[in-house]
């Protein structure tokens, strides 16, 4: 399933954005679940306490926290999401792109331009979700790409997966998170994963250094 995140502080716009997804639902594989919200700083709290959304919809001038502020501070926390502005305020589509937002659709233009944003969108999404290793908790859905895990070790009933700028622990058996990373990695570039011990953690551990093979 794609999560979605709709922010407009016109709950007007954000209905009809919500029926033009609705509308396009078949084009969207896996089917879509979207939440609204009329309040930026509420989505940024939901994402904040571990809401997880796949593409961002965002309207840019808003009460409280504006769309260019929000989309920086959720690229914090969801790296890998997509980000589309829908604004009448074109005048910022240069800045949007600093951002590495993946479309910037004009509100006059939303009819038009939204359905086919959503199938490049779900198309994108579906060929990185192969590369995705998805962490879940009663609060929190993470993922994480698989490039950007470094290592993964034993530590106590966790198994603790190394990635960039962070340690992130799963409630799982150490080989069975080892098996769902090489079922990422199977028929690819990348180097697999196992287990062996040693180096500067006690305990088991899978190491993958790209390009170095195992430490």
């Amino acid at each position: 399933m794609i999560r979605i995140a709709v922010c407009d502080d016109e709950p007007c716009f954000t209905q009809q954005i919500s029926h033009v997804i609705a509308n396009h639902a078949r084009d969207i594989s896996p089917s879509p679940e979207t939440v609204l919200y009329t309040n930026s700083g509420q989505l940024l709290y939901d994402v904040e306490e571990g809401a997880h959304f796949d593409l961002l919809l965002l309207d840019i001038e808003m009460p409280e926290k504006d769309g260019m502020s929000l989309a920086a501070s959720l690229r914090r926390h969801l790296p890998l999401s997509l980000i589309i502005f829908i604004t009448s305020h074109t005048q910022y589509a240069v800045k949007a792109y600093e951002l590495s937002v993946f479309r910037y659709i004009p509100k006059s233009e939303m009819e038009t331009c939204l359905p086919l944003a959503l199938k490049d969108a779900s198309r994108i999404l579906k060929q990185s979700s192969s590369d995705t290793y998805i962490i879940e908790s009663a609060r929190r859905i993470q993922k994480l790409s698989a490039e950007d895990i470094i290592y993964v070790y034993k530590q106590q009933k966790y198994s603790v997966i190394a990635a960039k700028g962070a340690e992130i622990p799963v409630r799982k058996p150490l080989a069975q998170v080892l098996e769902e990373l090489n079922t990422l990695t199977a028929g690819g570039t990348g180097s697999a994963y196992r287990s062996c011990r040693g180096g500067a953690r006690t305990g088991s551990f899978g190491i993958r250094i790209p390009g170095c093979g195992f430490l």
